[in-house]
């Protein structure tokens, strides 16, 4: 049985993980100005707690839902919203993260002797419906625990 111990590998190389933002739709009373800070904030909490570089990309309209997104560039998609109902809206659930890996032994490196598998690209997709989104620094922390489950 494989344990799901993964990690991206750009940092091995001295690069920093592109962070694609869909700003398709915000959580009420939320401006593109403020959901790119909250990720920005996001992201710069994560590369003082790691070896993790990210580089913010401009925004880009998936059109489709973010999960159904497979790529193999180590790549993270954040998709502030989800018009494609995958997070049932009876849930307390505000965002759900993760990563696509390949099982490959050692193929992510070995972190205090143990084996990872290379993550190939990361999703964030927000419950944009939940009011307590509207709030910028909730949004910000749920996007940061979002993230932290990309990196795995």
């Amino acid at each position: 049985m494989y344990e799901q111990t993964r990690r991206f590998t750009r940092a091995d190389r001295g690069a920093a993980i592109p962070v694609i933002p869909d700003l398709e739709y915000l959580p009420a009373g939320i401006d593109t100005n403020e959901a790119l800070t909250a990720l920005q904030h996001a992201l710069i909490a994560w590369e003082e707690a790691s070896s993790v570089r990210f580089t913010l990309q401009p925004p880009e309209v998936f059109g489709v839902d973010v999960a159904a997104l497979e790529t193999s560039e180590e790549i993270i998609r954040v998709q502030f919203h989800d018009t494609y109902s995958d997070i049932p809206n009876t849930s307390g659930t505000l965002g759900i993260g993760g990563a696509r890996f390949f099982l490959t032994d050692g193929g992510g490196g070995t972190v205090k002797g143990l084996a990872c598998f290379p993550s190939v690209d990361g999703r964030v997709k927000l419950n944009h419906d939940k009011t307590s989104l509207q709030d910028p620094l909730t949004l910000e922390s749920v996007l940061t625990h979002e993230i932290g489950h990309v990196l795995g």
